[in-house]
């Protein structure tokens, strides 16, 4: 929800000085902090005729509003920027919605001995989804933008593990819809900040090869796949020294400092000296 507006709280007291002027005009003590100012004012407010509005208690208020209904406040432009991400993307989502899709879909399972969880922005028939904000401090053109990001967040990582646990939930049963046929991962990336950019990708687990005519595993693929199984060998690994009852720390790397361990650059005027 966005933060209240003080304009739409005409003669709401915030100041120090506006606290104080009220209380020397109602015949208050005027020393305190802020808060001690408005719960001096609030303790007094019944004694007279117009009870004032506190700019302090409002925001509370409003803070326990949306604690209570699980809401985050934002900023005036942030939401506004939230409404216009959400018109931008409305006509993707809302056919996926009408298709049974749902959003924000949580997947517990287990892999090879190992206790999984897969969060997903939304969740259709035949499509795993998730929504990226990207900034273009670069300025670069999008879709490189997008491109690189993929690239040097590893993002292959969450294609194939969200296909897993997807594909893990839809054999046990417990699909918050009816489909029995095959996923994709799609990733929906906006331009954080400017200009108005959007763009789908898809994740290809297989394609045609170009080398043998036969339809292959994609590198990409076997990339995710690969520092997938490293990393569940890992958690083994460390659930097998550590256990669950202490920080997973590694051991202290302690070697002594060899020439051949320094930069092959570091060192190479000393071996022109020689010569």
């Amino acid at each position: 929800m966005p933060i209240i507006d003080k304009r739409d709280y005409e003669g709401a007291l915030d100041s120090q000085a506006e606290l104080k002027g009220w209380c020397k005009e109602h015949g208050l003590a005027v020393g305190g902090s802020k808060g001690v100012l408005c719960d001096r004012i609030m303790g007094a407010a019944t004694c007279v005729d117009e009870k004032p509005t506190l700019w302090m208690n409002e925001l509370s208020s409003q803070e326990l509003d949306a604690a209570e209904k699980g809401q985050e406040i934002l900023t005036q432009d942030e939401y506004a920027d939230c409404l216009s991400k959400a018109k931008q993307i409305s006509p993707i989502i809302d056919a996926m919605r009408e298709a049974g899709g749902l959003p924000e879909v949580s997947i517990l399972w287990e892999q090879d001995g190992i206790p999984c969880k897969a969060r997903l922005d939304f969740l259709a028939p035949g499509d795993a989804f998730d929504l990226k904000n990207v900034a273009n401090s670069q300025r670069l053109p999008f879709g490189d933008l997008v491109h690189n990001t993929m690239a040097k967040m590893y993002m292959v990582i969450q294609a194939e593990f969200y296909l897993m646990a997807v594909r893990a939930a839809q054999a046990a049963g417990v699909l918050p819809f009816e489909y029995d046929g095959d996923f994709r991962f799609k990733w929906l990336f906006l331009q954080s900040a400017g200009t108005p950019n959007m763009c789908m990708r898809t994740h290809v687990e297989r394609h045609m090869s170009m080398d043998t005519g036969l339809i292959e595993q994609t590198q990409a693929s076997t990339k995710g796949q690969k520092l997938i199984g490293e990393g569940m060998m890992l958690y083994k690994q460390y659930m097998a020294s550590h256990g669950a009852n202490k920080p997973w720390v590694p051991e202290l790397d302690s070697q002594d400092m060899t020439d051949l361990m320094y930069p092959f650059w570091f060192l190479s005027d000393i071996e022109e000296e020689i010569e």
